[in-house]
């Protein structure tokens, strides 16, 4: 097919040339941006890295400090983990085992059996009360 020479087919030439170009920046500002997002998530992974292993080493020092003086490990009643000096880990197992001889065992006044007899009794003075009010 032959191509026109025409000053229509000269100005849909720039036209085409000029939307080309406009794709062709907007895909290297794609780019750049891709790049500078990639750079970004880089350096939040190290600075995850670092942050993880900071944690890890403070933990080890932490553990290998209450060790040297003597703290125990103590698992409360919500299932968090304590270091507690020695003092209080021995104020906390005194705490608890003299708790468990204090306590009062709840022993109802009656029984289940006796207020049913209870009941039983109200109803038959209710009954007489209703009985002697209709007689009248």
């Amino acid at each position: 097919m032959p191509v026109d020479d025409s000053p229509e087919a000269d100005a849909l030439r720039r036209q085409v040339r000029a939307e080309l170009e406009a794709e062709h920046e907007l895909r290297g500002e794609r780019i750049r941006q891709r790049r500078q997002h990639a750079k970004a998530r880089a350096r939040d992974k190290a600075d995850d890295r670092r942050r993880i292993e900071e944690s890890l080493v403070r933990e080890q020092v932490r553990e290998e400090f209450y060790k040297e003086k003597g703290y125990k490990l103590y698992t409360d009643s919500t299932g968090r983990e304590l270091w507690l000096s020695p003092e209080e880990f021995e104020w906390r197992q005194k705490r608890h085992r003299h708790g468990r001889r204090k306590r009062k065992i709840y022993e109802p006044a009656l029984n289940n059996q006796g207020r049913v007899w209870l009941f039983y009794v109200g109803l038959l003075i209710l009954a007489i009360v209703v009985g002697i009010a209709l007689a009248r």
